[in-house]
């Protein structure tokens, strides 16, 4: 958790990165006993010092690195690239004598030149923090060619199965799990 420890600092320090157990009694949930919701609410809450992940006023800069990691989505990328490469096993079964069907190999392999690349930037955003380098940049790189990455692969898919690409997607999506 981030927790405000100096109301006289400047803006984004006087913020510290806390551990706090979830479980703990002194979190209030919804009355149904959930926490589906990103808002937790805190009553007398008591936090050893040893849970600190930073040093004093630190917490906000700690807070945007992990935040930036999340935001290139390098587990999503990586399952992605893996149902690619399944999705292309089944386009092989396609009929060949299909006149589109040359088009889209060509789109596929396009695909997963870029998922390739997707997956680039976000191992440069994973190594440039113990360089002690910001990626706030190269993270909304990856996240937005990620996401246009997976929209044509989305429409690349609709054009070789058509009206059949759910179940193809459902069927690869049961087995990665």
């Amino acid at each position: 958790m981030l927790a405000g420890t100096d109301p006289d600092e400047r803006k984004p320090r006087g913020i510290l990165f806390l551990i706090f157990p979830m479980r703990s009694q002194s979190v209030l949930v919804q009355m149904t006993g959930h926490s589906d919701f990103n808002e937790v609410l805190f009553e007398n809450v008591h936090v050893p010092t040893e849970n600190r992940l930073c040093e004093e006023n630190r917490g906000w800069y700690v807070s945007a690195t992990l935040m930036d990691f999340g935001r290139s989505d390098i587990g999503s990328l990586i399952r992605t690239h893996k149902s690619l490469v399944q999705f292309l096993e089944r386009a092989k079964a396609v009929p060949a004598e299909q006149p589109q069907l040359a088009q889209v190999r060509l789109q596929f392999a396009e695909r997963m030149v870029e998922s390739e690349v997707s997956l680039l930037f976000s191992y440069r955003v994973m190594t440039m923090y113990p360089e002690g380098l910001v990626s706030n940049h190269e993270t909304s790189m990856a996240k937005m060619f990620g996401l246009e990455t997976n929209q044509r692969i989305g429409r690349t898919s609709v054009s070789l199965f058509g009206p059949h690409v759910l179940s193809y997607y459902s069927t690869l999506n049961a087995s990665a799990t």
